[in-house]
């Protein structure tokens, strides 16, 4: 579907901050032909990502992160969440693209930051959109954990 197979009607944005919520009205071409009816969705925006996945070869392992998540935590009242369960998530380095910032920056920057691993070869695995509209780049990049002072195996 090409860009002129959707119409935008009306965006607003109804809430700004850490997340964008915008609010749209639009309708787009149906398989059949012609367009559908006027639909309205919201949209969070949160920025575009790129995550890291850090490979140790001579070690075999995969080198990841723990880190606190807000949300994850705002689940303990969740029926379906286990007594064991923690908002400490085991994630991949990564990060939301900053204004001004390009992919590449932010890879060095991510991996430096949470990983403490200078990167400096790495290889696209894959780009996608999620149905949510969050952009995703994940990234791969073989490195030698010899100077850690802790390598985890999950």
């Amino acid at each position: 579907m090409s860009l002129k197979e959707v119409k935008i009607l009306m965006k607003t944005t109804r809430f700004k901050d850490y997340l964008k919520v915008d609010k749209y009205l639009l309708k787009h071409t149906l398989h059949e032909g012609g367009f559908g009816e006027v639909i309205e969705r919201e949209v969070i925006e949160r920025g575009h990502v790129v995550a890291v996945l850090l490979y140790d070869p001579d070690l075999g392992l995969f080198v990841l992160t723990k880190q606190f998540r807000p949300p994850a935590h705002a689940t303990k009242s969740s029926p379906w969440r286990d007594d064991d369960f923690s908002p400490w998530m085991i994630e991949c380095v990564a990060g939301i693209i900053e204004e001004g910032e390009s992919p590449e920056e932010l890879r060095h920057r991510e991996s430096l930051e949470e990983a403490n691993c200078p990167v400096s070869d790495l290889h696209l695995v894959v780009r996608v959109v999620s149905s949510e509209g969050w952009y995703f780049t994940l990234l791969f990049e073989q490195i030698s954990t010899d100077n850690w002072l802790v390598a985890v195996q999950i």
